[in-house]
Parts: C-alpha cells; structure tokens; sequence
C-alpha cells in the first residue's frame, strides 16, 4: 500500500512538472505579426518592440502613414505607439491588417546606424563650419553663415534620409499577407 502511495506522489509531482513547464512556455510565448510573400519566398517577422511604419487607409478612406514602435498584437489588427495618460501625449494607433496599403520593418541596427551619422554628421559640420568662419579668406557676412550651415545641414539630412529611408516599402498589392502567430 506504502509503495502505491509513493507511485501516485510521484505522479503527480511529474505532472504538476510538466503542467508548469508548459504554462511556462506560453506565458513565456511573443506574439509576432508575419509578413509573407508566397510568389518569392519571402518573410518578414515583427516583434513587440520593433519599430513599423505603415501606410494604410484610415476610416475615412483617407490613406495615412505612421511609424512607431510596435506595443500590442491581436489576430485581425495591432497597436503602434504607447498610449498615456494626457490626451497631448497619446501617440498610438490601432491598426487592422485589412487596412494596410504597405509596410516596412525598422530594425535596431538600421535605427542605430541611422542616430549615429546623423550624429557624426552633425558634430562633423560643427567642426567644419567652426573652421570656415575662423578662416580670414572666406569673409561670409551674416547672411551667408546662415545660409551655409542651414544649406549642408539639409544637404545632409537629405543624404542620410536617401541612403536610410523609412517610408514603407513593401507593398500588400504585391502579394504580401499578413498573420499574427505565436512563437
């Protein structure tokens, strides 16, 4: 009788094991939305965290674009932006996955490679409109100092937004879908 009583404690702690192992990999569970083009074979995951920018038809047929970081994932829409307290600092939308026109993923290292030439750049012409103004040979007026940084600071602003772009890039009509998939 002993030796039964032991076999059924001992069950029951396997299972208790196995019921917490699995509880644990569901809570531990992300949802990720997946982009998947059939005709070429290819797919692109977001995660919680990721940054999109989407364009998509609003509820008035108008076509709308927003980038922002993604916060929550249904299974027929999602969440971009963080929802606070203060109707002025609400920047969030709820978007369907019917409504999407186009997208595209913003990694971190495409963020990061991005925040760091427009760093570089920025500290670069600093330096060099520093020098330009201290050397006697170019005697620009007021105007002209004006007119150089604002010229080479667009001018560069424009060469990293060329180069890096964010606007969306893949286009539903091309034959992506869209799911919502638990990894």
């Amino acid at each position: 009788m002993c030796s039964r009583q032991l076999s059924i404690k001992n069950r029951m702690k396997i299972i208790s094991i196995i019921c917490l192992l699995f509880m644990s990999k569901l809570l531990l569970a992300q949802e990720h939305i997946v982009f998947i083009q059939q005709q070429n074979g290819k797919i692109i995951q977001a995660k919680l965290g990721d940054q999109l920018s989407i364009k998509y038809r609003g509820y008035l047929g108008q076509t709308e674009t927003f980038k922002q970081t993604l916060t929550a994932i249904n299974d027929s829409s999602f969440v971009l932006g963080f929802q606070f307290l203060g109707q002025e600092l609400n920047a969030y939308k709820k978007i369907k996955y019917q409504d999407i026109i186009a997208f595209r993923r913003i990694g971190l290292g495409r963020t990061i490679l991005k925040t760091s030439l427009s760093l570089g750049s920025a500290v670069g012409l600093i330096l060099l409109l520093d020098r330009t103004y201290k050397n006697e040979t170019f005697n620009l007026g007021l105007g002209g100092r004006i007119g150089l940084s604002v010229g080479l600071g667009m001018g560069m602003s424009l060469l990293i937004n060329g180069i890096l772009p964010e606007k969306p890039n893949h286009f539903v009509k091309d034959g992506w879908q869209i799911y919502s998939v638990m990894k």
